[in-house]
C-alpha cells in the first residue's frame, strides 16, 4: 500500500484506506488533468525532475480545492541480483 499523508487525506476527505482506491484521475478537476498529465509523462521520460502547478483537487464531497502542488520523482537503482 503506498503512503499518504495526513494533510492529503483532510485536503479530500478521505482516510487512509480509502485513498489508494482513488486514482489521480478522480481526484483531480476535470479542467486541470491534460495539463497535470503532460507535466507527470514529461518527468517519466526524464525531460524534466519535476513540476510545480496550481490545480484544483476534488473532495469526497464533491467540494473543489485549490491547491499549489509540487511533484519531484525520486528514481532509486534498479538493483539486480542474479542467484547462481
Amino acid at each position: 500500500m503506498g503512503r499518504f499523508n495526513d494533510r492529503l487525506c483532510e485536503i479530500l476527505g478521505c482516510s487512509r484506506e480509502e485513498l489508494p482506491q482513488i486514482t489521480w484521475m478522480q481526484i483531480t478537476h476535470p479542467d486541470d488533468l491534460e495539463l497535470d498529465v503532460a507535466e507527470f509523462e514529461r518527468v517519466m521520460r526524464g525531460e524534466a525532475e519535476g513540476y510545480v502547478m496550481d490545480k484544483r483537487f476534488i473532495h469526497k464531497d464533491g467540494g473543489i480545492i485549490d491547491v499549489a502542488i509540487i511533484i519531484f520523482l525520486k528514481f532509486y537503482p534498479l538493483r539486480i541480483c542474479k542467484l547462481s
